[in-house]
């Protein structure tokens, strides 16, 4: 598959998931799909050639574009190794596949699905059973683990903002709807802080000053007696790496790291095993032959 092929099927698989015709009609210039469609098109325009440095701050959007086109192909049981878009009917039930429908249109909307959608992905690729729910004031996810007796329920959230006050209602939240399941479970919260960390390129693998911030205030609200039906903060941020310089081959490591961070020791919460896998990121890499301009 050469660089053409590649970004043409990246295109198709946000047109298939999207309305009819949506991205030729909508007026949401700034919709975070958009504008990965219209990169596409801009690549393809360019004969799928990524002019360097000019589209240096492009790279992490490219690497996004990868990785939301395995997440889409995943959950719709398409194929990955071609890049060919499955059916959204074959996840979820017909409320599931109404509520993504209805919400990935909005550009404040488009991020949390995706956010949710990248979770239960990660899990059907570790074969693990994954059952999206659309109940009131249920958490957005059911998990079913060979092995594990207890259910597992996830509520999953995109954070535009990590103050002390916003983390704290989340949190509060997530703890609130994995307790309306009722019954004893594992209850997890995913929470998606790539925008308050703000990652771009990095040179290594040690956390950002804010995620440390923002890890701390997670403890506090975890601690104790305190939201005792979350047994687990995941917190996931993007960030990406460069290796080699143009000329010569350059290769782009685009990753959704994640930090672990359990409830504090308490005798009224359901403490998930360390060994149990809830969740080990995502690396997308892709190479970069450049060539000189004519």
């Amino acid at each position: 598959m050469n660089q053409i092929e590649f970004f043409r099927l990246q295109k198709e698989i946000l047109e298939k998931f999207f309305p009819l015709n949506w991205f030729t009609e909508t007026s949401e210039k700034n919709h975070p799909a958009f504008l990965r469609w219209m990169l596409c098109n801009k690549i393809l325009q360019q004969r799928g050639v990524i002019k360097f440095p000019d589209q240096e701050t492009e790279l992490l959007e490219i690497g996004r574009l990868v990785l939301d086109s395995a997440i889409l192909v995943t959950l719709t049981q398409g194929n990955l190794s071609q890049l060919k878009f499955g059916s959204l009917d074959l996840y979820g039930d017909k409320a599931v596949q109404k509520k993504i429908r209805s919400r990935i249109t909005n550009p404040e909307q488009f991020e949390d699905i995706m956010v949710e959608l990248s979770f239960g992905a990660w899990h059907e690729m570790v074969k693990h059973s994954v059952i999206p729910l659309e109940i009131e004031s249920y958490p957005d996810l059911e998990l079913k683990i060979v092995g594990i007796d207890i259910p597992i329920f996830v509520e999953c959230k995109h954070l535009r903002s990590a103050s002390e006050n916003r983390l704290n209602k989340e949190i509060t939240k997530a703890n609130s709807q994995i307790k309306a399941t009722g019954i004893p479970c594992y209850g997890i919260g995913f929470f998606d802080v790539s925008i308050p960390v703000s990652m771009g390129q990095v040179e290594d693998d040690e956390f950002p000053m804010r995620l440390q911030e923002i890890i701390e205030i997670v403890q506090s609200t975890i601690s104790g007696p305190k939201n005792r039906s979350i047994g687990v903060v995941l917190l996931a941020w993007d960030d990406y790496n460069i290796m080699g310089e143009p000329p010569d081959l350059t290769q782009i490591t685009f990753r959704r790291r994640h930090v672990r961070i359990p409830h504090s020791p308490s005798k009224d919460v359901m403490e998930i095993p360390e060994d149990l896998r809830l969740f080990d990121g995502y690396t997308t890499i892709y190479n970069l032959h450049w060539k000189p301009r004519g």
